[in-house]
C-alpha cells in the first residue's frame, strides 16, 4: 500500500506510539522536553534551510513520536502530587458527584471528584475521581453537583478473578478511577451543592428535561427507556432482561448513543439542508458547515456531552469541514486528523474501547462498503436500500469483530440478521425521538409522534427478543490473544488488497 497520499495517517501512527509507549512503560524524565526540543529545532532548520524530504519527514514522524508520550505523562491524573492514592491514609475526604447517577439493584452507582482530605486531623486540597455506591434506600437520591463528606478510604477496584471476565479494573483505570467506595447509611453526609462545570451542568438539565418528556408520552418502561437510551444516552433504567436480551442479539451497541447516532444526526441534517450542501457558491457552502456543526454539538450537549458522544460529534465536524479546506478530499487523512485532535485533549481515548470500535467501524465502512455495494445493485429501489444498509453493517463488524471478541468473549451469531434490522429501526427512532423533543408541546403533533416512536420501538424490542431466542443465538467464551487480534486484521486487509 503506498502512503505517499496519507501523511497525516503516517503522523497519526507516530502520535500513538509515543501514547503507547508511555501507557506500557509508566517511563518519564526531562529528557524527553530536551529531545522535543532538539527535534523541533532541526525540524525548522531543515525547512528552512535545506529540502530534503525524507530526512525532514523523519524529524516531523519524531516530533509526533515525543508529542504523544509527553502528552500522555501530563494527562495522567496519579501524576499529579495532590492525587488522594498518594496518601496511605486519610480519615475523612469531601467529593461533588461529576456524573449522572445510574441505578443498580441495589444500589446507585456514581462517579465523583474528590476536592480535599482530611490527614492526621488537619484538612488538605486535593483531586482525583472515585466511583461511589450510595445505599438505594437512602432518603434523597445523589445528583450531579452534590458535595458530600465521606468517612473512610475507598478501596482499589479489584482484578478480575475469571481470564474469560471483562477487565473493570483497567476499563475505570483507561478513566482515571482506581477505587471505588461502596457506602452505608453512616458513612456520609451531603454537605452541599455546586456546578462543578457550566457546561456539564446545562447538558444534564437538558437531559433530565428530555427524559421527563420521554416518560410523559411513552407510556410503557420498555419503550422510554430504549428511548433515552437511543437518544438521550440515559441507560439507567434499562431492565436487565432488555439489555441481555440486546447484547445477546448483537444489538447492545444502539443502546450507546455513540458515533451510529451522531451519524444518523449528521445524515439527517444533510438531508434537510441538502441543497445548501451541493451549492457551488463557497460561502453557502460555509454557512451550511456552520450550522450542521452547530446542530451536532446541540445534539451533543443534548446528550449529556459523554465522551463517546463528543468523539463522534468531533469526527463528523471534521468530515463535514474537510471539503471547504481541500479540493481533493482524503477521508483517511480526515480521519486520522480528528483521531490526533482527540487524543491530544485525552490520549488515554486510544486505550477506550468505544474510541477504538467507533474508528474501526468508520474504517471498515470506508474501506470495504464501496466494494461490497458494487456486488450486487438490486433494481428495485427498496431492496437496494435494504442491501446498502447490510452493505454498511456488514464493512463496520467486519472491521469490529475480532477487537470485540478480544474485549467481551462471545460473538452475536445472527449479526447479520440483527445490525441491518437494529439500523433501520435506528435511522427511523432517531429522528422521531428528536422531533418529539422539539415540539412537545404542539398537540395532536406530540401524540402522532410519540405513537409512531412507541410502536416502532415496540416492534425492535420483540424482534430482538426473537432473534435473542434463536437456538445459539451468542456464542460465549471466545479468548483471543491481541496476536491475534493484530492476525485477523492482517488478514482482512491482504484479503482486501
Amino acid at each position: 500500500m503506498n502512503f505517499a497520499p496519507y501523511p497525516l495517517v503516517r503522523h497519526f501512527l507516530c502520535f500513538v506510539a509515543g501514547i503507547g509507549g508511555y501507557l506500557y512503560t509508566d517511563y518519564f524524565d526531562s529528557n524527553f522536553y530536551i529531545a522535543f526540543g532538539i527535534v523541533l529545532a532541526v525540524l525548522i532548520l531543515f525547512t528552512l534551510k535545506f529540502t530534503q524530504r525524507l530526512i525532514r519527514g523523519v524529524f516531523v514522524w519524531l516530533l509526533f513520536f515525543f508529542s504523544g508520550w509527553i502528552l500522555t505523562f501530563q494527562s495522567t491524573p496519579s501524576n499529579e502530587p495532590t492525587h488522594y492514592i498518594h496518601q496511605s491514609e486519610f480519615e475523612y475526604y469531601q467529593a461533588v458527584i461529576t456524573s449522572n447517577t445510574e441505578v443498580k439493584p441495589k444500589t446507585y452507582k456514581i462517579a465523583a471528584e474528590v476536592q480535599a482530605l482530611k490527614v492526621s486531623g488537619e484538612w488538605q486540597s486535593a483531586d482525583g475521581k472515585v466511583l461511589l455506591y450510595f445505599p438505594l434506600d437512602i432518603v434523597e437520591k445523589p445528583l450531579y453537583g452534590d458535595v458530600f463528606l465521606i468517612k473512610s478510604m475507598p478501596r482499589e477496584v479489584e482484578a478480575p478473578k475469571n481470564p474469560y471476565e471483562f477487565d473493570y479494573r483497567t476499563y475505570l483505570s483507561r478513566k482515571g478511577i482506581h477505587t471505588h467506595h461502596f457506602l452505608r447509611e453512616n458513612d456520609f453526609e451531603k454537605i452541599g451543592a455546586v456546578n462543578p462545570s457550566f457546561i456539564y451542568g446545562i447538558a444534564n438539565q437538558a437531559r433530565m428535561r428530555g427524559n421527563s418528556i420521554f416518560r410523559e408520552f411513552l407510556k410503557e418502561s420498555g419503550t422510554y427507556s430504549i428511548a433515552d437510551a437511543m437518544v438521550l444516552g440515559l441507560r439507567d433504567e434499562l431492565d436487565r432482561d432488555l439489555r441481555g436480551a440486546y447484547a445477546a442479539a448483537g444489538a447492545v451497541h444502539i443502546l450507546a448513543v455513540s458515533g451510529m447516532h451522531v451519524g444518523i444526526v449528521f445524515l439527517l441534517l444533510q438531508f434537510i439542508f441538502g441543497q445548501r450542501r451541493n451549492s457551488k457558491n463557497k460561502r453557502t457552502k460555509a454557512w451550511f458547515a456552520v450550522l450542521v456543526i452547530t446542530c451536532l454539538f446541540a445534539y451533543a450537549l443534548l446528550a449529556g456531552l459523554s465522551a463517546s458522544v463528543v468523539r463522534a460529534t468531533v469526527m463528523f465536524s471534521f468530515i463535514q469541514l474537510a471539503p471547504l479546506f481541500s479540493r481533493e478530499q482524503n477521508i483517511f487523512n480526515t480521519l486520522a486528523l480528528s483521531a490526533i485532535c482527540l487524543l491530544c485533549w485525552n490520549p488515554y481515548w486510544l486505550l477506550d474501547v468505544g474510541f477504538q470500535l467507533s474508528y474501526l467501524a468508520v474504517f471498515g465502512i470506508v474501506l470495504i462498503y464501496p466494494h461490497a455495494n458494487r456486488l450486487i445493485f438490486p433494481q428495485n429501489l427498496l431492496l437496494r436500500w435494504l442491501w446498502q444498509i447490510s452493505a454498511v453493517s456488514f464493512s463496520a463488524q467486519l472491521f469490529t469483530f475480532p477487537l470485540s471478541i478480544y474485549y467481551f468473549h462471545q460473538f452475536p451469531n445472527y449479526f447479520l440478521l440483527t445490525n441491518p434490522l437494529v439500523t433501520i429501526a435506528a435511522i427511523v427512532i432517531m429522528p422521531l425521538g428528536l422531533f418529539l423533543l422539539a415540539v412537545h408541546s404542539v398537540p395532536y403533533i406530540n401524540n402522532v409522534l410519540a405513537l409512531f416512536l412507541e410502536n416502532t420501538i415496540r416492534t425492535l424490542n420483540k424482534t430482538v427478543f426473537f432473534i435473542n431466542d434463536l437456538p445459539n443465538s451468542v456464542s460465549t467464551g471466545i479468548s483471543i490473544s491481541g496476536l491475534e487480534v493484530i492476525l485477523l486484521y492482517s488478514v482482512i486487509l491482504v484479503v482486501h488488497l
